[in-house]
C-alpha cells in the first residue's frame, strides 16, 4: 500500500485539477480480494493454499479502504469500528488461532466439509456480483472521458504492476509472496469506490468509466504482467 500511495502521488500530478480526487481514490485502492481469488483458483485450484496466503495477506484491506477513503474528498469522517471488524476479519482471525494453537482438530468433520463447500460456492458467487458490478457501473458511463482513462490505464494497469514486479526482482521474496504482490499491483480498481465516490459528491461518472475500461484492460494486462513475473522471478 505504500508503493500503491507513491504510485497515486505521481498519478494525480497528471490528472486533470477536476478529477484529481477521483483519479486518485480509483489508482489507490485496488480490487484486492475478489480479483486475486478468481485468478488463484484458476490457476492453482479451489482447493489451493495459496487462497489462505490470500485472506491472510489482504486481511487489512477493507478495514483501510472503509476508514481512509474519505479522505480523497473530506477530512471530516469518522471511523467505524464495525467496518474495521467486520466478519471477514473476524473470522480470520479465529481460523489463524484455531491452527496455530492446534484446537482446529476439535471441529468435527461435518463442520470443515461444510465449510468447504460453501467456500466453493462462493467463487462463481464473486464472478456474479463481478459481473453485477460492472453493469451497474456501465449504466453510469454518461460522457465519455477518453483522455483520462487512457492516462488511468497508463498507471493503474501498467505502471503499478511494474512497479511492484520490479520491487519484487530487487527484494526476491519468496514465491507466494511474490505472487500476491504482482496479483495486487495489477488487479483493476475496488467494485466499492464509484459508490463511496457519488456518496461524498465526486464525479460517479468518471469513477465508472475507470473502473470498466480498466475490468476490461486487464482482460490483456493481467496475462502480460503475469507472463513478465513468470518470466523475471
Amino acid at each position: 500500500m505504500i508503493i500503491a500511495f507513491l504510485v497515486t502521488l505521481l498519478g494525480v500530478v497528471f490528472a486533470r485539477k477536476e478529477n484529481k480526487r477521483e483519479f486518485g481514490i480509483s489508482l489507490f485502492y485496488q480490487n484486492g480480494i475478489f480479483f486475486p481469488l478468481a485468478i488463484i483458483t484458476g490457476m492453482f485450484g479451489k482447493n489451493s493454499g495459496y487462497i489462505v496466503d490470500l485472506l491472510i495477506f489482504i486481511i487489512f484491506h477493507a478495514s483501510l479502504f472503509f476508514t481512509t477513503s474519505f479522505l480523497f474528498f473530506s477530512k471530516k469522517g469518522k471511523i467505524k469500528w464495525k467496518k474495521i471488524f467486520h466478519p471477514v476479519f473476524i473470522a480470520t482471525i479465529l481460523a489463524v488461532v484455531l491452527k496455530l494453537t492446534g484446537y482446529n482438530v476439535y471441529i468435527p468433520s461435518f463442520v470443515i466439509s461444510g465449510a468447504e463447500m460453501v467456500g466453493a460456492m462462493s467463487i462463481p458467487l464473486l464472478m456474479i456480483i463481478l459481473g453485477g458490478n460492472i453493469l451497474i457501473d456501465f449504466k453510469h458511463v454518461g460522457e465519455l472521458y477518453t483522455s483520462k482513462i487512457i492516462k488511468f490505464l497508463i498507471f493503474k494497469n501498467l505502471i503499478m504492476p511494474l512497479v511492484m514486479l520490479g520491487i519484487i526482482i530487487v527484494i526476491k521474496p519468496s514465491y507466494n509472496v511474490a505472487l500476491l504482490l504482482v496479483l495486487e499491483g495489477a488487479v483493476p480498481p475496488l467494485t466499492a469506490i464509484p459508490l463511496i465516490t457519488e456518496r461524498n459528491g465526486g464525479n460517479r461518472a468518471v469513477v465508472s468509466q475507470f473502473l470498466l475500461s480498466s475490468f476490461l484492460f486487464s482482460l490483456i494486462s493481467i496475462p502480460l504482467i503475469m507472463y513478465l513475473f513468470n518470466r523475471l522471478t
